[in-house]
């Protein structure tokens, strides 16, 4: 699957996780919330296991805090999945 220039999300439903796209491109104020570019197949590969690791969880496998922190964490340390039970779901 090849994602689409815009911005995706994914849901997971009772037959496993969706691709959707998401649709808000511009604030009220004409910001933007959305950008254009890409972030590659290892990121898409990341959230497609984060995504379920936060649901088995109930909570960031990386710790609340500062984005920047979190991102800190994401990058030098391995998550923390104590308490996910194998083939939760």
């Amino acid at each position: 699957m090849t994602p689409s220039p815009q911005a995706l999300n994914v849901m997971l439903g009772a037959a496993g996780p969706v691709i959707i796209g998401f649709g808000i491109a511009r604030a009220y104020e004409d910001t933007r919330l959305t950008g254009t570019a890409t972030s590659g197949t290892r990121s898409d590969v990341f959230a497609l296991g984060a995504v379920p690791a936060f649901v088995a969880l109930g909570h960031s496998p990386y710790g609340n805090g500062h984005p920047a922190a979190v991102g800190v964490r994401v990058l030098s340390r391995e998550p923390d999945l104590a308490g996910a039970r194998a083939g939760a779901g």
